[in-house]
């Protein structure tokens, strides 16, 4: 049924306003204000109806927010509002207003948790980072401390604390600290707003800063590879740097085993000149007879060895009645064989040198050719006839035994 009711139906009557719940009619009703035979007004938003409120009963009765002002006397004792406690049934945290400083207001308000406070073994006390009420640490839980003074305003301990493998040292401001794991030591050591020196060392390189000399030198931290000699190659490579030497300039000698330098020109070009410590020059004078796969080196090349060649030179005698072919490549036993498709491990080759001329390749200052694991130089010629065929020759060896 729909909310309202008319009245005398038939007619045409008043509306009068009702509420329509389950079939059943509550007739809905305005309040109105005033004493007997008063209107003040309807209830509204703007005309409130009163309300008159009785007196709480003495006793503890808290409701929802506390006016602070009104509440009841606090028993006798420290129970006052200057000092808020939270309790956890066992320690205490403490707001005390008795330490009054420049930071707290005049008549001892404080903002709760403004101020951390410490128990120090006897008394509660504020946390401050100076001397007199520095942070005093409850080492219930933690190992004793040594002797002395022991405060957090600065962490660590006069004679060192131990927590696992770390050490924080000599808590004095401008000491070191040292971190150590039980043998070798990294120590960062430099007063506040100074650069820092960080030494590293292995047991086996003296760590330690190199003092450099000259207008714009600058300390190094001494360094050693990371990769020694003869130990398997690892990492990324180093850039490094030459020092400039004028063209009329002798460089200083150094002993054997001395660490050197690379030299360079002026417009940093390096000076490299190639060659081994141990380059091996031999020479032969074949005669007139023909060779047939001779081997240059003076010995056998062992398996695991390479030759490198730097230098080969072949000349016939100004008597030679003929023209002299001469062939020079890397073998076991034989010259390769020539082949018009081509061929590898030759050095040099010439179909006739002629009565008193030759062929060069290489002055020993650089490699030519590098021979296979196991293979020798070898010349093959034609018979020099009524004169001779010379060569020159000049190597090194690698042993590459893995």
């Amino acid at each position: 049924m729909a909310d309202n009711t008319t009245l005398n139906t038939g007619t045409g009557g008043d509306v009068i306003a009702s509420d329509d719940i389950t079939g059943v009619k509550f007739q809905r009703v305005k309040i109105t204000l005033g004493a007997d035979g008063v209107n003040d007004g309807d209830v509204s938003s703007s005309n409130a109806l009163p309300v008159s409120m009785t007196t709480l009963p003495s006793g503890t009765n808290n409701i929802g927010d506390v006016d602070v002002l009104t509440l009841p006397a606090l028993p006798a004792g420290s129970n006052y509002i200057g000092k808020v406690r939270l309790t956890d049934g066992t320690n205490d945290v403490t707001v005390d207003t008795s330490h009054a400083d420049a930071s707290s207001n005049t008549d001892n308000h404080y903002d709760v948790g403004a101020y951390l406070m410490g128990f120090n073994g006897t008394t509660w006390d504020r946390l401050r980072s100076d001397t007199t009420n520095g942070l005093d640490v409850d080492v219930v839980r933690l190992p004793a401390l040594p002797a002395g003074s022991n405060s957090i305003g600065i962490l660590g301990a006069n004679s060192g604390v131990d927590i696992g493998d770390v050490t924080i040292n000599n808590s004095t401001g401008a000491s070191a600290v040292n971190i150590q794991d039980g043998g070798n030591s990294l120590t960062v050591d430099a007063p506040l707003a100074t650069p820092v020196n960080v030494q590293v060392g292995n047991g086996t390189l003296a760590a330690g800063v190199i003092d450099e000399t000259g207008v714009s030198a600058v300390d190094a931290l001494a360094v050693g590879g990371g990769t020694a000699h003869d130990a398997v190659d690892s990492g990324n490579p180093v850039k490094v740097g030459g020092v400039a030497v004028s063209g009329s300039a002798t460089p200083t000698s150094v002993a054997s085993g001395d660490r050197t330098r690379f030299i360079a020109n002026q417009h940093g070009i390096p000076y490299n000149i190639g060659g081994h410590p141990n380059l091996i020059t031999r020479e032969y004078d074949f005669g007139t007879a023909a060779q047939t796969d001779v081997n240059l080196a003076a010995a056998l090349v062992a398996a695991d060895e390479r030759i490198y060649v730097t230098r080969c030179e072949v000349f016939c005698d100004n008597a030679n009645t003929v023209a002299v072919s001469a062939r020079v490549g890397f073998g076991t036993a034989n010259v390769p064989s020539a082949s018009a498709t081509g061929v590898s491990g030759m050095i040099a080759s010439h179909p006739g040198i002629a009565p008193g001329s030759g062929i060069i390749c290489g002055n020993g200052s650089g490699i030519i050719a590098v021979g296979g694991a196991g293979e020798e130089p070898r010349i093959t010629t034609s018979a020099a006839t009524s004169g001779n065929t010379h060569v020159i020759f000049s190597y090194f060896l690698i042993d590459e035994t893995p």
